[in-house]
Protein backbone atom coordinates (compact mmCIF):
# COMPACT_ATOMS: atom_id res chain seq x y z
CA UNK A 1 0.00 0.00 0.00
CA UNK A 2 1.20 3.50 -1.04
CA UNK A 3 2.09 5.88 1.98
CA UNK A 4 -0.33 9.44 1.34
CA UNK A 5 1.84 12.36 2.11
CA UNK A 6 0.43 14.67 4.43
CA UNK A 7 0.12 18.16 3.73
CA UNK A 8 3.51 20.17 5.82
CA UNK A 9 5.03 16.98 6.09
CA UNK A 10 8.79 17.08 5.95
CA UNK A 11 8.97 20.67 6.36
CA UNK A 12 11.57 22.19 8.66
CA UNK A 13 11.46 24.82 10.48
CA UNK A 14 13.97 26.84 12.05
CA UNK A 15 13.37 29.00 15.34
CA UNK A 16 15.33 30.77 16.87
CA UNK A 17 15.10 32.26 20.26
CA UNK A 18 16.50 34.99 22.56
CA UNK A 19 17.08 34.86 26.62
CA UNK A 20 15.44 37.78 27.97
CA UNK A 21 15.15 39.48 31.91
CA UNK A 22 11.66 39.47 33.08
CA UNK A 23 10.52 42.93 34.19
CA UNK A 24 8.63 44.30 37.01
CA UNK A 25 5.11 43.51 37.05
CA UNK A 26 4.48 46.89 38.12
CA UNK A 27 6.70 49.33 36.16
CA UNK A 28 7.95 47.06 33.48
CA UNK A 29 11.59 47.91 34.62
CA UNK A 30 14.16 45.02 34.84
CA UNK A 31 13.10 42.41 37.91
CA UNK A 32 15.51 42.29 40.27
CA UNK A 33 13.34 40.27 42.94
CA UNK A 34 11.06 37.31 42.36
CA UNK A 35 8.47 37.13 45.89
CA UNK A 36 6.78 34.33 46.16
CA UNK A 37 3.38 33.53 47.94
CA UNK A 38 1.28 30.82 49.64
CA UNK A 39 -2.22 30.36 50.13
CA UNK A 40 -2.85 30.35 53.72
CA UNK A 41 -2.76 27.27 55.66
CA UNK A 42 -0.59 25.83 53.19
CA UNK A 43 0.62 22.64 54.56
CA UNK A 44 -2.95 21.62 55.70
CA UNK A 45 -4.75 23.14 52.06
CA UNK A 46 -4.33 20.74 49.34
CA UNK A 47 -5.15 23.17 47.00
CA UNK A 48 -1.56 24.63 48.10
CA UNK A 49 1.85 23.40 46.44
CA UNK A 50 3.23 23.11 49.65
CA UNK A 51 0.51 21.28 51.14
CA UNK A 52 2.44 18.48 53.47
CA UNK A 53 5.27 19.52 53.01
CA UNK A 54 8.20 19.93 55.91
CA UNK A 55 10.22 22.32 53.57
CA UNK A 56 8.42 24.89 51.22
CA UNK A 57 11.06 27.64 50.37
CA UNK A 58 10.76 26.93 46.89
CA UNK A 59 7.12 26.44 46.88
CA UNK A 60 4.59 28.88 45.31
CA UNK A 61 0.82 29.64 44.86
CA UNK A 62 1.38 33.10 43.34
CA UNK A 63 4.58 34.72 42.23
CA UNK A 64 5.43 38.51 40.85
CA UNK A 65 8.83 40.15 40.11
CA UNK A 66 9.66 43.65 40.91
CA UNK A 67 12.25 45.48 40.23
CA UNK A 68 14.57 47.08 43.53
CA UNK A 69 12.10 49.82 43.51
CA UNK A 70 8.16 48.76 43.41
CA UNK A 71 7.15 46.99 46.13
CA UNK A 72 4.40 44.23 45.85
CA UNK A 73 0.92 43.42 47.93
CA UNK A 74 0.36 40.57 48.97
CA UNK A 75 -2.50 39.10 46.95
CA UNK A 76 -5.77 37.93 49.00
CA UNK A 77 -5.64 35.20 50.56
CA UNK A 78 -1.86 34.54 50.60
CA UNK A 79 0.75 35.09 53.10
CA UNK A 80 4.34 36.30 51.85
CA UNK A 81 6.78 33.02 50.76
CA UNK A 82 10.19 33.75 49.56
CA UNK A 83 12.01 36.22 48.44
CA UNK A 84 14.68 35.56 45.01
CA UNK A 85 17.23 38.02 44.46
CA UNK A 86 18.68 37.78 40.49
CA UNK A 87 21.53 36.46 40.24
CA UNK A 88 23.57 33.77 38.09
CA UNK A 89 22.55 30.95 41.04
CA UNK A 90 19.03 31.95 40.17
CA UNK A 91 19.16 32.73 36.38
CA UNK A 92 16.69 29.69 35.40
CA UNK A 93 14.21 32.18 37.11
CA UNK A 94 14.85 35.43 35.93
CA UNK A 95 15.37 34.74 32.01
CA UNK A 96 12.38 34.03 29.51
CA UNK A 97 13.06 32.32 26.34
CA UNK A 98 11.42 34.60 23.99
CA UNK A 99 11.03 34.14 19.87
CA UNK A 100 13.11 36.39 17.75
CA UNK A 101 10.54 38.40 15.54
CA UNK A 102 13.22 37.94 12.54
CA UNK A 103 12.15 34.30 12.39
CA UNK A 104 8.43 35.22 10.99
CA UNK A 105 9.66 36.44 7.57
CA UNK A 106 11.83 32.96 7.52
CA UNK A 107 8.73 31.33 8.04
CA UNK A 108 6.70 33.01 5.56
CA UNK A 109 9.46 32.51 2.95
CA UNK A 110 9.50 28.53 3.83
CA UNK A 111 5.77 28.69 3.43
CA UNK A 112 6.28 30.69 0.17
CA UNK A 113 8.80 27.79 -1.34
CA UNK A 114 6.56 25.13 -0.38
CA UNK A 115 3.59 26.27 -2.06
CA UNK A 116 5.49 27.06 -5.34
CA UNK A 117 6.97 23.14 -4.70
CA UNK A 118 3.20 22.22 -4.88
CA UNK A 119 2.04 24.28 -7.63
CA UNK A 120 4.78 22.52 -9.56
CA UNK A 121 3.80 19.24 -8.69
CA UNK A 122 0.27 20.24 -9.54
CA UNK A 123 0.46 22.05 -12.67
CA UNK A 124 2.76 21.26 -15.99
CA UNK A 125 4.21 25.25 -16.19
CA UNK A 126 3.80 28.50 -17.05
CA UNK A 127 1.52 29.71 -19.75
CA UNK A 128 2.56 33.27 -21.63
CA UNK A 129 6.31 32.94 -20.12
CA UNK A 130 7.92 33.44 -24.08
CA UNK A 131 4.82 36.06 -24.89
CA UNK A 132 3.34 33.31 -27.38
CA UNK A 133 1.23 31.47 -26.01
CA UNK A 134 2.92 28.48 -25.48
CA UNK A 135 3.72 26.92 -22.07
CA UNK A 136 6.93 26.90 -20.25
CA UNK A 137 7.41 23.37 -18.65
CA UNK A 138 8.28 23.54 -15.25
CA UNK A 139 11.37 20.98 -16.96
CA UNK A 140 12.55 23.83 -19.26
CA UNK A 141 12.92 26.40 -16.10
CA UNK A 142 13.75 24.08 -12.96
CA UNK A 143 17.85 22.38 -12.75
CA UNK A 144 18.59 21.20 -16.38
CA UNK A 145 16.23 23.13 -18.66
CA UNK A 146 16.56 25.77 -21.36
CA UNK A 147 16.09 28.37 -19.09
CA UNK A 148 17.40 27.09 -15.52
CA UNK A 149 18.96 30.16 -14.38
CA UNK A 150 15.16 31.76 -13.83
CA UNK A 151 15.03 29.02 -11.21
CA UNK A 152 18.08 27.50 -9.93
CA UNK A 153 18.19 28.50 -6.76
CA UNK A 154 14.29 27.37 -6.40
CA UNK A 155 15.57 23.65 -8.10
CA UNK A 156 18.20 23.65 -5.18
CA UNK A 157 15.26 23.62 -2.61
CA UNK A 158 12.82 21.34 -4.56
CA UNK A 159 16.15 18.93 -5.01
CA UNK A 160 16.88 19.04 -0.75
CA UNK A 161 12.90 18.79 -0.11
CA UNK A 162 12.81 15.58 -2.72
CA UNK A 163 15.76 14.10 -0.67
CA UNK A 164 14.53 14.53 2.42
CA UNK A 165 11.22 13.10 1.22
CA UNK A 166 12.73 9.89 0.05
CA UNK A 167 14.53 9.84 3.31
CA UNK A 168 11.24 9.57 4.78
CA UNK A 169 9.70 6.86 3.00
CA UNK A 170 12.83 4.92 3.26
CA UNK A 171 12.38 5.26 7.14
CA UNK A 172 8.32 4.59 7.35
CA UNK A 173 8.65 1.61 4.34
CA UNK A 174 11.35 0.19 6.96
Amino acid sequence: MEQVKLKGEGVIERISRIRVRKRCELCDGVAKYKHTYLLEGMRNNPASSAYCKDDCSWCEDAAIFTCGSCKPETPGGHVQGSRFECSDRFAHIFLEWENIDGEDEYHKMVKAVDAVCDLIGESEGVTGLHLNGDIATWGELLRGGAFEEWLSALSDVIGERGRRNAIQDQKAQA
